[in-house]
């Protein structure tokens, strides 16, 4: 099965939706911290008090620090604990994002730094809870790793509020960092490190032992603790299972569009390096004892300006967490195939037409409109075997060339590895799987300008399992029968995190031998599908060799 190849990004709408994210940051719960009955309310942890808000709708405590910051002589480096405070806190006011490059050209291969935003102390997470919680009470925890390709993304992207208030669940979510400054790979660092690379990863660990130390403060359970994300933050997920480091720290998984099946979700760590040093060398920071100290020396800015050198999920210029270390001895695939994870319950999905989305975006900006630019991209990405791919995914199939990529797209790199991690992880732990088939998809902005953009696709699941807004959809767009749709999902979600099964009759775990899927659609009532039409697919990108 192939990794993602070359300057073509599978995630060219990153840029679209953080253009609108600037804009859009459900996160920061307004309805609840500005909220005509809202009133403060305390919790101590362990570096001190917190002040967040509280009003009929649920609580809210944002910006709280899990690290110190990673500035200076901490750039690079592991997280280290928060500095206490002794003043009470206020935790009412979202924190900042981390670094990011939100220009798509750097993953061409172009040094870009005109819309570098974020700060480098941006260690913080955001808790949602009931309002109305009670003395003692443990209730379930739910931890959500955001998505963007692990270059961008921030946790106020998302309000897991309603769901906490309506499932009585406490809901967390972290930054962790991205691009450069969360996953560039040296031999220098890693020697720093004691042997890990990948800071970005250790991140999302050092959040998991802050929620252990401090969510029953919360009145959360630390003994029942779910990490779920989507796409990065999926993939993420998938790599923590395999994490040794993480062992402990969370005790169910959901993977939402995203497993580390993907042989370009974590390269080789010599290639990371290899990768690592041609990026320091151009920033004129060559191998060396200097190095290190060469690197911190530089602005932030410089670092996210400056294209990566390692293939991966963003194609040839990618920020991804590298395998061969302490944090991810194996890769992740191998891992799952040996037993070699933490065996906890998984939940393990993806939407019926991932690719739409970016076949919308290609077609859209005018990169894959004829059969000389679909067969241009197939070459990016599949190498000498792109001439294969499209006689398999002709463009006459579909409705155009953009459409063809697109469904070679949802198979190559969501389906076909999706089918591969359930197969291989149900042999050890309890595995259900799920496909999100909404054919027309809530979304928020204007359908005339989405008319082009059809079916299930990639994060169009969210805002069902959310019922909040978030960038490209909102809950107020619901027909009646996607609202029960909607609710039907978020419950799955929250009875898996208390009892790490969806509580769905006809949802059962998957079988290895005959695995099936849970199909989630709205109208009639969903049911378990064999995939023997995507296996004849995914046997066509097994066949393929690995260039």
């Amino acid at each position: 099965m192939f990794p993602l190849r070359r300057k073509l990004s599978i995630f060219c709408v990153a840029g679209f939706s953080l253009v609108l994210a600037g804009c859009l940051s459900p996160g920061k719960a307004t309805h609840i911290t500005q909220a005509a009955d809202a009133q403060a309310v305390r919790v101590s942890t362990e570096q001190g008090e917190v002040v967040g808000r509280r009003s009929a709708q649920g609580r809210v405590f944002l910006n709280i620090p899990y690290a110190a910051p990673p500035v200076g002589k901490l750039r690079f480096m592991a997280p280290q604990p928060p500095a206490p405070w002794a003043a009470p806190r206020d935790a009412h006011v979202a924190g900042a994002t981390c670094m990011q490059n939100l220009d798509m050209r750097v993953f061409n291969g172009k040094p870009r730094r005109m819309f570098i935003t974020g700060d480098e102390d941006c260690l913080n997470l955001n808790i949602y809870a009931p309002a109305d919680m009670v003395s003692g009470e443990k209730l379930p925890v739910m931890v959500w790793l955001h998505g963007g390709g692990w270059v961008v993304g921030s946790n106020v992207m998302y309000d897991l509020s309603v769901m906490a208030q309506r499932q009585r669940l406490v809901m967390v979510a972290p930054n962790y960092r991205l691009g450069a400054l969360g996953f560039l790979t040296l031999p220098a660092l890693r020697d720093e490190n004691g042997g890990h690379a990948s800071p970005g990863l250790l991140d999302q660990q050092a959040a998991l032992r802050w929620v252990q130390a401090n969510i029953g403060a919360f009145g959360g359970d630390a003994r029942n603790v779910t990490l779920f994300g989507e796409s990065a933050g999926s993939w993420s997920v998938c790599q923590q299972l395999t994490s040794p480091a993480a062992q402990g720290l969370f005790h169910r998984a959901i993977i939402q569009s995203g497993t580390c099946s993907l042989p370009a979700s974590s390269p080789p760590l010599a290639q990371a390096d290899a990768g690592g040093e041609r990026y320091a060398s151009e920033l004129g920071c060559p191998a060396g004892k200097q190095q290190t100290a060469c690197l911190r020396q530089l602005s932030a800015r410089s670092l996210l300006a400056q294209p990566a050198q390692t293939a991966g999920v963003m194609g040839a210029h990618s920020w991804n967490p590298a395998w061969g270390d302490a944090t991810l001895p194996m890769h992740p695939k191998e891992a799952i195939a040996a037993g070699r994870f933490h065996r906890v319950p998984i939940m393990e999905g993806y939407t019926s037409d991932e690719g739409a989305l970016f076949a919308f975006m290609l077609r859209t900006s005018g990169e894959v409109r004829t059969l000389a630019s679909y067969r241009k991209a197939l070459q990016i990405q599949y190498g000498a075997g792109a001439e294969q791919v499209l006689a398999a995914y002709p463009p006459e199939k579909y409705a155009d060339a953009a459409s063809a990529y697109g469904e070679a797209l949802s198979d190559s790199v969501f389906v076909c590895p999706s089918q591969q991690f359930e197969r291989l992880a149900a042999r050890h732990t309890p595995v259900y799987a799920y496909r999100f088939d909404d054919p027309q998809p809530a979304r928020r902005a204007s359908r005339t300008f989405f008319k082009d953009l059809q079916g299930a696709f990639h994060a169009s699941e969210l805002v069902y399992i959310m019922h909040t807004p978030w960038v490209l959809a909102k809950p107020e767009h619901f027909t009646d029968e996607q609202l029960q749709l909607a609710h039907r999902m978020q419950a799955a979600w929250a009875h898996f995190a208390r009892h790490g099964a969806p509580g769905v009759a006809t949802w059962q775990a998957v079988n290895p031998a005959a695995p099936t899927a849970y199909v989630l659609r709205p109208g009639a009532a969903a049911d378990r599908i064999a995939h023997p039409e995507d296996d004849a697919r995914c046997a066509f990108w097994n066949s393929l060799p690995t260039p």
